[in-house]
């Protein structure tokens, strides 16, 4: 809930944001963004991500979805970039590394400007990978990853961008 809230603010406030969630499907983690939209006093209705997810709302929420929250969701002055587990064809610092810069790509293509804010949520899913051998321990693995990601964030530093980073 802190991510996702940390997440939203930022897309509000202008911020491209690269959500990699290890837990839930990316339609979850999109759903539950709408619903936080949807809470905005300017909506009549308030969309309960749960609903969505169960796809049990009514037809007139699904049409005031439609009309009036997702298109201004879309409007948001930041993007989300969402990528879930499926999306990741093995757990390794290669395979991040690619899908970071493919969704760095797409967002300076998209907006003019690259990711301003990097979600990694449940992190202790990471898995070991072979090119992490002599490692071991879970914890270890998780450090691993945590360092790298890291280094990730000095390589945007280091090209004179500044981005911030949740890991959890």
């Amino acid at each position: 809930t802190w991510a996702l809230n940390m997440a939203y603010n930022a897309i509000q406030d202008g911020k491209n944001v690269l959500y990699l969630s290890l837990e839930v499907t990316k339609e979850h983690i999109y759903f539950n963004l709408l619903s936080r939209h949807s809470s905005n006093n300017k909506f009549k209705t308030h969309i309960e991500h749960l609903d969505l997810k169960h796809k049990a709302l009514s037809e007139d929420d699904y049409k005031y979805l439609e009309d009036k929250i997702y298109p201004d969701f879309k409007k948001s002055k930041g993007k989300v970039y969402i990528v879930d587990e499926t999306e990741l064809e093995a757990y390794s610092f290669y395979t991040l590394e690619n899908k970071f810069r493919e969704i760095e790509n797409l967002a300076i293509e998209r907006t003019g400007k690259g990711i301003d804010m990097l979600v990694i949520d449940h992190a202790q899913l990471l898995k070991f990978d072979a090119s992490m051998k002599g490692i071991g321990q879970e914890t270890n693995v998780v450090n691993a990853y945590v360092s790298f990601f890291r280094q990730c964030c000095l390589n945007w530093v280091k090209s004179g961008r500044q981005i911030s980073v949740l890991i959890l």
